[in-house]
C-alpha cells in the first residue's frame, strides 16, 4: 500500500526507509501528517524492479527526502539508492536517526542530522523547517479543534483502579478496584452499578461475549488461612440499567500467593492457577473439573480460540519470566515453552482467532495458536509496558514509553497515539472504536481511534 499526498498539487517529501524500522517509522509519519507535512513513502509493498521508475519518479517531483537512519537502513540497498538519487538531483535531506549506526552515510558525512534514538518525535523547529505548522502558541487565538485521535479523553478517578474492560456496547465499561467490581457508563463514566468482592482482587478475566467476568481474589494472609475465592459475574440490564448478577462462587483451600484466571472461548469453563497448580472449574456449576500440578509456581493462566492447549507465564508477578509455557487441556501435560531473552511482559490473546500476542522488552510477537509458530512481529522505540486486541479489527494498542500506540499488526500501519503522563498503565483495552485505559494513579481514561479507522 502506498501512501501518497493527501494533495497531489502541494509539495510533498519522498520518506526512505528500511522496513525493519516500520512501525517506528509509521509513528514519526502520522504525528508529521498530524503537522499538515504532506509526505509520500511506500508503507507495505516488497520492492520490485516494477517499481524502480515510480519511485524515481516521486523523488524527483518531491521537494525533498527525509531519510530515517538505523543500522537496518544502513545495510539496505533501496535506502542507498533513494539517498543516492535525491543528492544527485540536489534535493534538500533530511536525516532522522532513531538508531544508532557505526558506519555514517557517505552522502551525509556533512548533514546535520535529527537524533530521535530516546523515542522522542520531530521537534517544531524541524515542523516547521519541512513546512509544517508545529504546535501554536497557546497566548495565539485558535479555531477550536476538531476531535481527532489526539483529543483530550474523557477520564475519571477511580479509588484502587486495577483493570478495566470495554463489555458489551449494550452494558458500558467494567472495571475491577481492589475490592470492588463497577459497572460504568459509556459516554459520562458514571459508576451505574457497584458490588463488592469482600477478598482483595487478585486477578480479573472477560469472556469472548464481554458479558461474563470472572475474578479471583483471598485474604491479605496475616490472620492465617483464608479461602482462595473465586467469583462469577453475570452483566446484564434490568429496568434499563446494567447490573452485576454474581451467578456463583467457589472457594478453594486457602489463600495462594497468586491467582490468575481466564474464561474459556466458549464460555464452559475457568482457569484459576495459585501456586504451581491451575483448576479448571465448569461455569455453570462452579465445580472443580480437573486439577494440574506444574513444576514451576504460575503467574497468569490463558485459553486459546480454537484449541485444546492453554498457556501460563510461570514466575512471580513482580520478577517476570523468561518462558510462556503451552499445555495440554485434558491431561495437563506440558508440550512446549517459548524463550523470550527480554522476558514476558505481557500477553494478549485474541477471542476469536487462533492469535496470541506476547509482549517480550520492546517487541511484540504474534503466534498462530494452532500451528506455534510467529505470523507477525512488531517493534517498538521503548519497551512495551501491556497490550491489548481489538475483537474485529486487526488492531493491537500497546503502551509504550508515555504513550499508547494502536497499530494494524497485519500490515503494521500506525493508526493512532494517545500520550500520557508519566504513569504506568496496569490495563488497557481496545474495541467498538474506542482504546480503554486504567493507570496507576487510579485514573481511567477513554479514547476514540480516528473515525476513518473504527
Amino acid at each position: 500500500m502506498k501512501t501518497k499526498p493527501s494533495n497531489s498539487k502541494k509539495q510533498y517529501y519522498f520518506i526512505s526507509y528500511s522496513r525493519d524500522d516500520h512501525v517506528r517509522v509509521q509513528e514519526i509519519a502520522h504525528y508529521l501528517k498530524g503537522h499538515r507535512v504532506n509526505l509520500w513513502f511506500d508503507s507495505e509493498l516488497q520492492y520490485g524492479n516494477t517499481w524502480s521508475e515510480e519511485l524515481s519518479s516521486m523523488i524527483e517531483k518531491a521537494a525533498g527526502l527525509i531519510v530515517v537512519l538505523s543500522p537496518a537502513a544502513r545495510d539496505s540497498d533501496w535506502v542507498q539508492r533513494e539517498l543516492a538519487l535525491a543528492d544527485q538531483l540536489g534535493k534538500p535531506i533530511y536525516p532522522i536517526l532513531i538508531k544508532p549506526i557505526q558506519r555514517p552515510f557517505l552522502e551525509l558525512v556533512r548533514v546535520h542530522y535529527l537524533d530521535l534514538v530516546d523515542g522522542s518525535l520531530p521537534p517544531d523547529e524541524f515542523i516547521l523547517k519541512i513546512g509544517g505548522k508545529p504546535h501554536v502558541n497557546k497566548s495565539e487565538p485558535t479555531k477550536p479543534a476538531r476531535k481527532s485521535a489526539t483529543s483530550k479523553p474523557k477520564s475519571k478517578i477511580i479509588k484502587d483502579l486495577k483493570q478495566c474492560y470495554l463489555a458489551h456496547p449494550d452494558i458500558g465499561i467494567l472495571v475491577t478496584t481492589l475490592k470492588e467490581v463497577k459497572v460504568l457508563d459509556h459516554s459520562s463514566l458514571r459508576v451505574h452499578k457497584s458490588a463488592s468482592m469482600v477478598r482483595f482482587l487478585v486477578d480479573s478475566a472477560i469472556s469472548h461475549e464481554r458479558k461474563f467476568l470472572v475474578t479471583s481474589s483471598a485474604g491479605i494472609g496475616y490472620q492465617g488461612p483464608d479461602p482462595w475465592h473465586i467469583l462469577i459475574w453475570k452483566i446484564s440490564r434490568k429496568k434499563g440499567q446494567p447490573t452485576l448478577i454474581s451467578h456463583d462462587e467457589c472457594y478453594f483451600g486457602h489463600s495462594w500467593s497468586q491467582g490468575g484466571c481466564a474464561i474459556s472461548p466458549d464460555d464452559s469453563k475457568i482457569a484459576a492457577a495459585g501456586d504451581n497448580t491451575i483448576k479448571l472449574i465448569d461455569i455453570n456449576s462452579c465445580a472443580l473439573t480437573s486439577e494440574f500440578v506444574f513444576e514451576s509456581r504460575i503467574n497468569r493462566v490463558f485459553f486459546f480460540p480454537q484449541s485444546e492447549l492453554a498457556g501460563f507465564i510461570p514466575g512471580y508477578s513482580s520478577l517476570g519470566t523468561d518462558r510462556f509455557v503451552i499445555w495440554e487441556q485434558k491431561s495437563g501435560k506440558v508440550i512446549r515453552e517459548l524463550k523470550f531473552e527480554q522476558g514476558v511482559v505481557d500477553v494478549a490473546v485474541h477471542p476469536v482467532e487462533p492469535l496470541v500476542a506476547i509482549s517480550s522488552g520492546s517487541r511484540v510477537s504474534f503466534w498462530n495458536t494452532t500451528k506455534w509458530e510467529i505470523v507477525h512481529q512488531l517493534d517498538f522505540h521503548d519497551d512495551v509496558q501491556r497490550a491489548s486486541l481489538d475483537p474485529l479489527e486487526p488492531y493491537l494498542v500497546a503502551a509504550v514509553g508515555n504513550a499508547l500506540s494502536v497499530l494494524n499488526y497485519k500490515n503494521g500501519n500506525f493508526i493512532a497515539q494517545f500520550p500520557y503522563r508519566d504513569e504506568e498503565v496496569v490495563s488497557c483495552s481496545i474495541a467498538d472504536g474506542i482504546v480503554l485505559s486504567a493507570h496507576s494513579s487510579d485514573r481511567l481514561r477513554k479514547w476514540f481511534l480516528p473515525k476513518s479507522t473504527s
